[in-house]
């Protein structure tokens, strides 16, 4: 509930319609990881990534899929149990520090909402996990405030079971240096992208973190499937190449 509240706040802000940042209706969510579970169910054990991760809803969902599956074979709600599903299950990047903490904090909300009996002091070694690394003092390991396409990363050499999310919907200029900006002119041959458009070097670089049996589902244009461009036609070449 929180990442949705915060997503419907965002999506009324201009300067993030103007960022590409939209927000993905639960509804939505849940239609696309029902689709990733046709393909590869997820279960405990199994990990999940989201490179545009905003206030969580996606992680928020995985998480609940395997927790609940975690109850339905006998597992433990105990809080050390349902923090270590957590902590060991659900990672995500995004450049909202804001963003970031809200995703923590639903995973967190999420978390608890599984305890039972609902009571912590009973748990008196429990300690609640700190997901959110904001800077590089930050022991978390689960939600980074940082850009996806830094070239030097703590996640760049991690892979998932489930990459999921909405990436970032715009077209930036590659005279400006960003991150994403310097990766598609470093990538322009092997992964080219039409019109500088941002989800598609998403759609590109997410293959880097996923497992070679994993799942990839990324809300992305619709016109990304119709383009005529030759750029585009080398990148489904290159795509079916390695699929």
């Amino acid at each position: 509930t929180l990442s949705v509240i915060y997503e419907q706040f965002l999506s009324a802000e201009s300067d993030n319609r103007e960022k590409g940042a939209y927000y993905t209706p639960l509804h939505l969510v849940n239609f696309m990881l029902g689709e990733l579970d046709g393909m590869r169910s997820l279960k405990p054990g199994m990990s999940v990534f989201d490179p545009s991760c905003g206030s969580g809803a996606f992680l928020v969902q995985c998480y609940r899929r395997i927790v609940e599956r975690h109850i339905v074979n006998g597992g433990s709600k105990n809080p050390s149990t349902l923090r270590d599903l957590l902590v060991e299950s659900i990672f995500g990047v995004d450049r909202d520090p804001d963003a970031c903490q809200v995703t923590g904090l639903s995973l967190i909300l999420a978390m608890l909402d599984y305890v039972d009996p609902p009571d912590l002091h009973r748990t008196s070694n429990f300690k609640l996990p700190y997901l959110v690394k904001a800077s590089t003092d930050d022991e978390a390991r689960n939600i980074f405030v940082a850009d996806f396409f830094e070239p030097h990363n703590e996640w760049a050499n991690q892979k998932h079971d489930w990459v999921v999310g909405n990436p970032p919907w715009l077209q930036v200029d590659k005279k400006n240096m960003s991150p994403v900006s310097r990766w598609m002119k470093t990538h322009e041959k092997t992964c080219p992208v039409t019109n500088n458009e941002v989800a598609e070097a998403f759609a590109w670089k997410t293959m880097e973190q996923v497992k070679p049996d994993g799942a990839v589902g990324l809300l992305l244009p619709a016109m990304t499937l119709y383009k005529d461009s030759t750029a585009f036609q080398i990148g489904r070449a290159a795509c079916r190449e390695r699929v």
